[in-house]
């Protein structure tokens, strides 16, 4: 009873590790995308440490050999330039290093980075068994990592867990390794990157604030009248669209070929129309001999396309 308490404890725990799905990236991008690191053949556990209560939430696995790579088990990390196969993540520079810490780390959450050089025979088959381990369900971040290190020479101490804090205590306990500890302000500092992936709750606030800032310049750069950039698009003074409403008569084209007297027009237009229409009692006042002006309510509705009203336009 107690085993079975301890196992849906360790479920609730590590909800924090994401779903993952089978993934496969063709020899061409897992090539192009391959990164050898200067630095010894060596073994990174990284652990994301709640600020909160002190428990694990996620452990992720950099292996240094032929190649350097991250297994990251049921992970929500990706890169559009990384090539990735169930899990293991090719291409792994330094900077690409700096992004999934600074991913992980926030004002919740540490990282714990602990690194032991290893020789390159280990590093190898430390790397064969991540490829070979295929895609980590949700929940198995840890015992994936377990699963992988037990019986390679050097990680003998390493207990089957599915708690990052439990293989965290035994991984620091190796010869040699060394750790530090990366919170949310040493990760923007340190690395001086932020990287925002959709699935990150700091995207959506992110998104929204820049929305802002660019509807502000735009509005800015059309009271001014003069080309102002905003992001990657600049506003120029004739791509500026007139505060007042658009008529047909500016458009040729879609005005009717068919002759109406102007007070069939009037009674064709809605009852929402009404305030157009009365700003522009002199159109519907025309002569009868003269083709029919149709109103439209605003430019809203010029950008809108046919009404009920124009059933002429395209």
């Amino acid at each position: 009873m107690r085993r079975n308490i301890l196992v849906l404890v360790a479920c609730a725990v590590l909800a924090a590790c994401g779903a993952a799905e089978p993934s496969w990236a063709p020899d061409e991008a897992v090539a192009k995308a391959r990164y050898v690191h200067k630095g010894p053949p060596a073994i990174t556990l990284f652990t994301v440490v709640s600020t909160g209560n002190g428990s694990g939430a996620h452990s992720g696995l950099m292996i240094n050999g032929s190649q350097r790579v991250m297994f990251d088990p049921a992970g929500s990390w990706s890169l559009p330039m990384l090539a990735e196969r169930n899990d293991v993540h090719f291409g792994i520079t330094d900077k690409m290093v700096s992004f999934y810490v600074d991913y992980h780390a926030r004002e919740t959450y540490d990282v714990v980075e602990q690194t032991v050089t290893v020789s390159p025979e280990v590093a190898e088959l430390v790397m064969k068994r991540a490829m070979a381990y295929g895609a980590v369900p949700k929940a198995h971040c840890t015992d994936s990592i377990t699963s992988i290190l037990r019986g390679v020479p050097g990680f003998e101490t390493i207990p089957a867990t599915m708690f990052p804090k439990t293989l965290m205590t035994a991984f620091g306990k190796l010869p040699g390794v060394k750790e530090r500890r990366i919170t949310d302000d040493d990760a923007d500092d340190n690395h001086g990157v932020l990287l925002l992936q959709r699935n990150d709750p700091r995207f959506a606030e992110t998104a929204e604030r820049q929305r802002v800032e660019a509807a502000v310049k735009k509005e800015q750069a059309v009271k001014a009248g003069k080309a102002e950039t905003v992001g990657v698009e600049t506003l120029k003074p004739e791509t500026l669209k007139p505060e007042t409403p658009e008529t047909d008569a500016a458009k040729p084209e879609a005005v009717s070929t068919e002759a109406k007297p102007a007070e069939t027009a009037a009674t064709e237009v809605s009852a929402t129309d009404a305030a157009p229409i009365a700003a522009s009692e002199t159109a519907i006042a025309a002569p009868e001999a003269a083709p029919p002006v149709l109103l439209l309510p605003g430019a809203e509705a010029a950008e809108a396309g046919p009404t009920e009203a124009d059933p002429a336009k395209p």
